[in-house]
């Protein structure tokens, strides 16, 4: 390696060791992140979402889409609503 190299090399571990910010936003914090990516994604497929459906005009076909989505793994119906209001009462309430 060249001597210019070296000296720049320094300089910068000289730097990242005065600044302890600039080591813990070097270093620190990317291992941090892939290690909580990591711990996130571990668990796999998510699988039986709650879902709420609001069907406004309980035709055959509403019926029909609703009940494919309910047939997929990663949802669940879990409560019908006949209007928006009372599905946005029911999201206020909890």
């Amino acid at each position: 390696m060249s001597n210019s190299l070296l000296q720049v090399m320094r300089w910068e571990i000289n730097k990242l060791i005065k600044q302890r910010f600039l080591f813990l936003l070097i270093l620190i914090y990317p291992l941090l992140l892939i290690f909580l990516f990591l711990y996130m994604y571990n668990a796999g497929v998510i699988t039986q979402v709650p879902i709420a459906v609001v069907d406004q005009d309980t035709t055959k076909s509403s019926r029909l889409l609703i009940q494919q989505v309910a047939a997929s793994p990663q949802l669940q119906v879990t409560k019908r609503y006949q209007d928006l209001f009372s599905a946005k009462h029911a999201l206020i309430k909890g």
